[in-house]
């Protein structure tokens, strides 16, 4: 190949990905990206139309390029696996979004803090086999410069106020910053959650102003 040669990177998102993109960059090709989720058909016509000489794809998705291989000018293919990342397009369906995870064993499990609230309040999702697991990332809070979210060690400050248990654990008991004013005096809305918190008919409560 030669640069100015096209490639086909057809890849999720995978740590792969970026070594593939810099390496084609470095090399002087130009990157044809392609959909992870591609019918054969679609695959094929995009191929064909790019003039792609090489590509670089998932071992999953051989099978599909196989279809298509002899109707496109690809001479060169290179495969790699990774992990098993799944994205989850509608996370407001519960169910669906247990059901789409309980086959498997996972290793990691990022989402926001609303998100983590309702599964944990699914009953089949507290069911899960969970001894995989080995990393969870939750976050929800908004934009700021990095010289103040980063302490001089290292250590992103969420602007939540937290105490370590003793099993290692931290619980997340209030806010820093979270505070109304009301007609002069200062409300803080954990404190007025806790109450409504304790009443039969609420699940959860949110106060804000």
């Amino acid at each position: 190949m030669s640069p100015g040669d096209r490639i086909v990177i057809q890849l999720p998102n995978l740590n792969q990905y970026p070594i593939a993109a810099y390496a084609a960059f470095r090399a002087g090709f130009v990157i044809v990206n392609t959909n992870p989720l591609y019918t054969p058909r679609e695959m094929q016509h995009q191929f064909k139309d790019s003039g792609a000489k090489a590509i670089i794809l998932l071992t999953d998705l051989l099978p599909k390029f196989n279809e298509v291989k002899e109707h496109t000018d690809i001479q060169l293919v290179i495969t790699t696996s990774g992990n098993l990342n799944i994205l989850i397009p509608n996370p407001r369906d519960m169910d669906a979004f247990v059901q789409a995870i309980k086959p498997l064993k996972f290793t990691g499990f990022a989402g926001i803090n609303t998100l983590f609230v309702g599964l944990c309040m699914h009953p089949e999702f507290k069911v899960l086999d969970f001894s995989a697991l080995k990393i969870t990332i939750s976050g929800g809070t908004a934009l700021t410069s990095t010289a103040k979210a980063i302490t001089l060690d290292g250590f992103f400050k969420t602007g939540d106020v937290g105490i370590c248990l003793e099993d290692g654990t931290i619980k997340i008991v209030d806010r820093l910053k979270d505070m109304i004013i009301v007609s002069g005096f200062n409300v803080y809305p954990n404190e007025i959650e806790d109450v409504l918190s304790q009443h039969d008919a609420i699940l959860e409560a949110a106060v804000i102003g």
